[in-house]
């Protein structure tokens, strides 16, 4: 067969957003939806910051035994958590970059995957918990009354572990979406919930009480989650396309939202559905793609006639988005569940956990080493980091959560200079902002040991080290902006190994060098702690600079498309196996031969098959199922049983290579996304 007349397999899917390259938005316009985005994010940080502090500062108020098992207590659970929230990252990516495409089931299928590879991941870090007394004896060198206080509060916390990473994923997958002020607004209220369960429980049960609290308000802050998004916020778990239009988008303007009357979730589904379409309406979706798919470059966001209808009061049973029914919403969630999903969401998962981990950690193992100088100076180098973190986590990492949504946002809808264009101002945002605090720090070094301590050695020490610190706001905000854009495409392997170098081998390696060979003391560490993160900087940036933002739109879209094509299949087989089982007087109709054309693409098959009964597959899903037809053919009757769910191949391996090529294809992917 000759190359012209092969045909991509997914002709039928256009790929939602502006013409490529042809973005329209303008420098201002960008700065507002990330500021738009940003704005909510670091109330939340603030809030959850401040959160911290206070189940510190009221435990503390029963003794320093009690003060000192939290602080540990807390440090172990967020290096611990830290790894979880990095593994959370891959709903960052994969999330914005659905909803940036309008897939609908896309954001509710990552979530699912999310919430249920988290919630097993969660089973260490409690078994973790439950012996925190050896970690405090053996790991943080503590003696044995205070090991029985960590081991008390690190028990107590178990409970709300699971609610904590349940709410994570709500409002990671809310944030995907554009809905920024519901998890700011439910940090807020969780906040003052935590002052209250920490008075009170704290007055009934002593320091045992301090750690039913966190959990306490954990578990509500679950709640309220699920009870806000149920109640005002349907359209975030709904496929109906009123419901998803319902979404609080502050501004309908074509440059800044995603195309949701035209989404690939349904596009794919349309292939399903032959029988409820003209044939007018087919051969115009047809030629409404051929032309984008030939050329390599998606359509406009006009969407066709067949994609415009609107259902109106006079036909409201016309809707021709996908249905809110428990068969597609039961396969989307089986979906999620399944392994091949998760494990797609490992692969982004897992270097953002390790990556966030190895970068949480070395800053531990520089508390630890400063804890070898003496007092005085683990007292100024925790004080100089607490404020180095709070600085960075407020603003600086809430601008670089806003730039992950929307530059997955603009990727999923095939908008990559609207991307680039918003990373780029992510980083001049950062930038200005570490400059203020690198000025207010270096300007007031002589009092900022008087936030924490009122002892005068500490306060010179501090005053000593500051300028360090000062300088430490500059490759910080730089290094935390990228590594959100990268976030954003989906770089989380790369950044892991840029972790590693940077903070590991270069900052713990030279600190420790020059703090105690070289012996410049404190002063070394946080030169150490400057080199590396300096090192991270520059790398990134070298990185950030060879991004292909054609070819990551063009990525984002092929994953978009695998995995809606894998949801519609689900969908349509599940409903066909419904109709089996409520008539089974109906006749199974013959088992039909994939297309004699390799390159078919879904409308022409769908052609094909306008006479095929109800309950029988498309031609694409039939020879997607050749494999096992053997064990499902009457040789009697010469009719087809379908196979089973767990017999049958996904959608998405028809569209690879291997698969291809075993059943005598010719591998159409290639020529068309790669």
């Amino acid at each position: 067969m000759s190359e012209g007349s092969r045909q991509p397999l997914l002709e039928s899917l256009p790929v939602v957003g502006g013409p490529s390259g042809k973005d329209d938005s303008t420098w201002s316009h960008e700065l507002k939806q990330i500021i738009k985005l940003c704005g909510p994010a670091v109330v939340q940080l603030c809030f959850q910051q401040a959160m911290i502090v206070t189940n510190q500062v009221m435990a503390g108020h029963l003794g320093k035994n009690e003060l000192a098992a939290v602080a540990i207590s807390l440090t172990f659970f967020n290096l611990m958590w830290y790894f979880l929230l990095g593994v959370s990252s891959a709903l960052d990516t994969l999330g914005s970059q659905a909803f940036g495409a309008a897939d609908r089931s896309g954001v509710i299928c990552w979530s699912v995957a999310a919430a249920s590879v988290m919630s097993v991941l969660a089973v260490p870090m409690a078994m973790a918990l439950y012996v925190g007394d050896w970690v405090a004896i053996h790991f943080f060198q503590q003696p044995e009354y205070i090991a029985v206080e960590v081991a008390t509060y690190c028990q107590g916390i178990i409970p709300g572990l699971w609610p904590f990473v349940w709410s994570l994923i709500i409002m990671k997958a809310l944030q995907a979406q554009n809905v920024m002020w519901i998890p700011a607004i439910v940090t807020v209220v969780s906040f003052f919930v935590n002052i209250g369960c920490n008075y009170v429980l704290i007055s009934l049960y002593g320091f045992e009480g301090a750690a039913y609290a966190q959990s306490a308000s954990r578990i509500i802050q679950f709640f309220m989650l699920v009870g806000v998004v149920g109640l005002f916020l349907p359209g975030c778990i709904s496929f109906h396309r009123e419901a998803w239009m319902a979404l609080p988008d502050e501004e309908e303007e074509e440059a800044s939202q995603p195309n949701r009357q035209a989404s690939t979730t349904r596009e794919i589904a349309d292939a399903f559905d032959t029988e409820a379409q003209g044939e007018s309406s087919s051969d115009e979706l047809s030629n409404t793609v051929h032309d984008s798919t030939t050329s390599l470059s998606p359509p406009s966001q006009e969407a066709s006639p067949s994609l415009k209808k609107q259902p109106s009061a006079e036909s409201s049973t016309e809707d021709d988005s996908p249905p809110f029914s428990m068969v597609t919403l039961g396969c989307v969630i089986r979906d999620g569940l399944s392994f091949k999903t998760q494990w797609e969401f490992l692969k982004l998962g897992m270097p953002g956990g390790l990556m966030m981990a190895a970068e949480a950690s070395s800053f531990d193992i520089t508390t630890a080493m400063a804890g070898l100088l003496g007092t005085v100076e683990v007292d100024a180098h925790t004080s100089l980091l607490t404020l180095c973190e709070f600085t960075f986590v407020t603003v600086p990492f809430g601008i670089a959560t806003a730039t992950t949504i929307r530059v997955g946002n603009m990727l999923g809808a095939n908008r990559p200079n609207a991307a680039k264009r918003a990373g780029q101002l992510s980083i001049a945002l950062c930038m200005t902002f570490s400059v203020i605090i690198a000025a207010l720090m270096f300007g007031f070094r002589a009092n900022l040991g008087n936030i924490f301590v009122s002892d005068k050695e500490v306060i010179k020490a501090v005053q000593h080290i500051a300028w360090l610190a000062a300088f430490y706001q500059f490759p910080d905000c730089l290094f935390g902006s990228i590594s959100g854009i990268l976030r954003g495409i989906g770089r989380q392997a790369q950044l892991l190994w840029i972790n590693l170098f940077g903070f590991w081998a270069i900052g713990v390696l030279l600190g420790y060098y020059l703090t105690f060979p070289r012996h410049m003391g404190i002063k070394g560490l946080w030169v150490g702690l400057n080199t590396g993160l300096m090192t991270s900087s520059v790398i990134v940036v070298i990185v950030l600079l060879m991004v292909d933002w054609e070819g990551e739109a063009r990525n984002a879209q092929e994953t978009i498309a695998r995995m809606a094509a894998e949801n519609a299949g689900l969908v349509a087989i599940a409903e066909s196996s419904d109709e089996e089982l409520s008539d089974p007087e109906t006749p199974t109709p013959p088992l039909r031969r994939p297309s004699a054309n390799p390159g078919a693409s879904l409308p022409n098959l769908s052609r094909q098959s306008r006479s095929r009964p109800a309950n029988m597959p498309p031609p694409n899903i039939q020879a997607h199922l050749s494999r096992s037809s053997m064990q499902h053919h009457h040789p009697q009757n010469n009719s087809y049983v379908r196979p089973s769910t767990l017999e049958r191949h996904s959608v998405s391996s028809l569209l690879s290579g291997q698969y291809n090529a075993r059943i005598g294809l010719a591998d159409p992917v290639t020529q068309s996304f790669r």
